[in-house]
């Protein structure tokens, strides 16, 4: 059925991009790339119940029960949170450094009026009842990043796991009660598959195998992430006539989540400056790895929704017929398609003419006869018609030139050029500030992308033609015309002609070219 394989498409992009986002294989999913500020707490009741619940488990593995109700209560993990504090002040986290006072700045103005972000830790609340610290991320490989992160919210969980043992042995009067997170331990597990139902290894591994986690806060899955990068990529799955645009799909799902709110914590981080489009904050405590309505399986459950109203849409349209899946292009081919294309879409020339030529082959496919049910009403008996039907051209779905859609799945008419260059110009100003951000310019004032426009356009040999401008001084620096060199990604000609097509694609199949004059 059409609405099944459409689903199967949308997840398998989600888990591409997913993979894509989150680097190596076995990755924790924190994304912790360039202009990131990473916000772990510790707090409350639910770091108190995981902790808890993961302890039960421990002393049940070690035959120490009877000591639950004595040591394993929310007093004692209090008072180990409090005497967690001192330690975590003082300790030299791997590439973050020691914590700094809360109001240090995470932030610094480059040559240009930028923000640049200060790698480090950064207090938000250390106190006996709470620990909040950002990890602020910048210049180093994410992946690099993700590893640091993980082994600083490891080390806040384990140095609570060790105060809460130090207050247990002196409770008990046993040396010997458990051990330090680094030493070796015992958990029981219902799920185990050995007999005696007993999972070994380090402490600070058996805590976070029985329900302690760096769990994410709403809007700060890798899930969301995922669904962001396909909204930005303007990622699309066509089969027989009718295009699914995901682009509207990830604005309804996210429309519902706390995106903003997460944007505003993040400039009041950095004390209302302006920042770089991608730089994000995520935000994740030390509690139980519950489900959050943000996560990737929701948003599967949201998608295959909002995909079986769009496929009954398409249906009644008359886009969509019934479709025998072996027919159509394999979706693994579908991914190859779209990764070149994605690859592609990136390349730019290093002329002043910006071309790109973006049609790659995809594969063809065989004829199929489709089984068509033809009635002429409500009740009336239906009649079965065998038309004959090439999906060859329907399964090109790796062309950049598009044939544009409505929402709905129909056609849009034909444009003129007048109202392309038209439509370009009101939405490059807004186009170009969601492209800016490091290695590109930042978004500091807003003079650079409104000063650039689309000045024409006109029809040459199977292409489009653009001309384009911006406001030359003082920004021409940045194209390296000068004595001062600059980082290439400064340069404003790919990022406005990169911010040009993407409006483009939404109004003509027809291929660009552009020139800055």
């Amino acid at each position: 059925m059409a609405k099944e394989a459409f689903k199967q498409r949308l997840n398998s992009l989600l888990k591409d991009a997913q993979d894509q986002l989150s680097g190596a294989k076995g990755s924790k999913g924190f994304l912790v790339q360039e202009g990131t500020i990473l916000t772990v707490s510790v707090r409350g009741r639910e770091f108190r119940s995981a902790f808890k619940s993961a302890t039960k488990k421990i002393l049940k593995g070690m035959g120490l029960s009877q000591y639950n109700r004595q040591v394993n209560t929310d007093d004692m993990w209090n008072e180990a949170l409090k005497d967690s504090t001192p330690e975590i002040k003082e300790f030299q986290f791997d590439y973050w450094g020691k914590v700094q006072p809360k109001k240090k700045p995470r932030y610094q103005l480059d040559l240009i009026g930028g923000v640049v972000f200060r790698p480090g830790a950064y207090e938000n609340e250390i106190s006996g009842a709470v620990i909040s610290i950002d990890f602020v991320a910048s210049n180093i490989d994410g992946s690099l990043q993700e590893e640091y992160a993980t082994n600083a919210i490891r080390f806040i969980k384990d140095t609570i796991w060790n105060s809460w043992v130090d207050l247990s042995r002196k409770k008990l009067g046993n040396k010997r009660f458990l051990n330090h997170a680094d030493e070796k331990g015992k958990r029981f597990s219902r799920s185990t598959q050995n007999k005696d139902g007993i999972i070994k290894g380090t402490y600070s591994e058996l805590i976070t195998s029985g329900g302690v986690k760096a769990a994410h806060k709403e809007s700060s899955t890798s899930g969301v992430k995922a669904l962001e990068a396909l909204r930005d990529n303007n990622a699309q799955i066509t089969l027989e006539n009718a295009t699914f645009d995901v682009y509207d799909f990830a604005e309804d799902f996210l429309s519902g989540l706390k995106i903003t709110a997460r944007d505003r914590r993040f400039k009041k981080k950095l004390e209302g400056q302006t920042i770089p489009g991608r730089s994000h904050l995520i935000e994740v405590r030390l509690a139980r790895n519950t489900k959050e309505k943000s996560d990737i399986d929701k948003i599967k459950k949201a998608g295959e929704a909002y995909i079986a109203n769009w496929v009954k849409e398409q249906i009644e349209e008359g886009n969509i017929v019934t479709m025998d899946e072996k027919s159509s292009k394999s979706f693994k081919q579908d991914l190859i398609d779209s990764a070149v294309l994605g690859v592609t879409g990136n390349l730019k020339s290093r002329g002043t003419q910006t071309k790109v030529k973006k049609r790659i082959k995809a594969t063809k496919t065989h004829e199929h006869n489709y089984s068509v049910s033809v009635g002429k009403g409500r009740g009336k008996p239906s009649k079965q018609k065998i038309k004959k039907m090439s999906l060859s051209g329907a399964t090109l779905v790796a062309h950049a030139s598009r044939q544009p859609r409505l929402q709905s799945g129909k056609k849009v008419a034909q444009k003129s050029l007048a109202q392309i260059k038209g439509y370009i110009n009101r939405g490059l100003h807004n186009e170009i500030q969601r492209n800016m951000g490091r290695p590109a310019l930042n978004y500091q004032t807003g003079q650079f992308a409104r000063s650039a426009a689309l000045t024409s356009l006109y029809r040459a040999n199977k292409t489009i033609v653009g001309e384009y401008t911006y406001q030359l001084d003082p920004y021409q620096t940045f194209e390296n015309t000068g004595e001062r060199q600059w980082p290439l990604g400064y340069n404003p000609k790919p990022l406005i002609a990169r911010s040009i097509r993407q409006l483009a694609t939404k109004h003509t199949q027809t291929k660009f070219t552009l020139r800055r004059i």
